[in-house]
């Protein structure tokens, strides 16, 4: 993934949902695919939540719509928020430590990523959050309502085994599935949308798909009716969101499964 300029302002929420993954690490027990860092997204709530942090149901959540941070609890509601636009990292940081201590968090809040993000800019004490505009707050939901709506379609019509929650990860703030093969032996597939890098300069949905530790190569195979294979900087299908509705999404995941499938078992003869 490049570097973007810190001017973009969908930095700035990417960035802001590194405190639940911080949160996710804090108080989650370790899992070993690092889902306990990962996020749900809520399209009535227009909001990013972290895994349950305690056995009571208690959430961090990204409220992208007020550009915010929201404790909720299941039983009491709403919790407590935090305003991102002008806070301040060492702010948030102090918050969510003042906040766990009164949710009854027996464990400290510590903002330690073990990952390192694309961007030219750090999480010092000083470092203050810009204004994301209300447009761009809304597109980012709407992106994220339509990936969610996809993905969980495309796990309810049961074709493949489903080997994980549609989720959103931090690390490259992707909304993301993966999915189990059923006609070829150890074939997984990821696919999911992402927010615009140096594959393609808007949203785009993609699909991948890998052999045990190995990435299935793409060359060679039959074009897409929606979309293309990408094998120079990514090796799967994309597909830009401004090509696509729901049902064109679904059938771009679809053929390309289809067609990674069918490689390797005409390979297999």
């Amino acid at each position: 993934m490049s570097k973007a300029e810190p001017s973009d302002d969908l930095i700035y929420l990417h960035l802001a949902s590194q405190y639940l993954a911080a949160a996710g690490k804090s108080f989650v027990d370790e899992r070993p695919d690092d889902s306990h860092t990962s996020m749900v997204w809520d399209s009535d709530e227009q909001t990013l939540w972290t895994q349950a942090l305690n056995d009571e149901g208690l959430k961090l959540g990204l409220n992208v719509a007020a550009f915010a941070l929201d404790l909720y609890h299941p039983l009491s509601d709403l919790v407590a928020s935090y305003p991102i636009k002008g806070a301040r990292h060492l702010d948030i940081v102090n918050w969510m430590e003042r906040e766990r201590s009164f949710c009854g968090l027996d464990r400290p809040f510590v903002f330690d990523l073990h990952y390192d993000l694309p961007y030219d800019l750090s999480f010092e004490d000083s470092f203050t959050f810009q204004a994301v505009e209300g447009e761009r707050r809304t597109q980012h939901a709407s992106r994220r309502s339509d990936a969610d709506k996809v993905l969980h379609d495309l796990v309810k019509a049961g074709s493949k085994t489903v080997k994980s929650e549609v989720r959103v990860w931090p690390h490259h703030f992707d909304t993301g599935l993966l999915l189990q093969s059923e006609k070829v032996e150890n074939l997984q597939f990821s696919l999911g949308m992402a927010m615009p890098d140096e594959v393609c300069s808007d949203w785009y949905y993609y699909v991948s798909a890998y052999r045990g530790e190995d990435a299935v190569d793409v060359k060679g195979l039959d074009a897409l009716s929606n979309g293309s294979w990408r094998a120079e900087d990514f090796n799967g299908g994309v597909l830009s969101v401004e090509e696509a509705d729901h049902a064109v999404a679904r059938s771009f995941f679809s053929e390309a499964i289809n067609k990674l499938e069918e490689k390797l078992l005409l390979g297999e003869q």
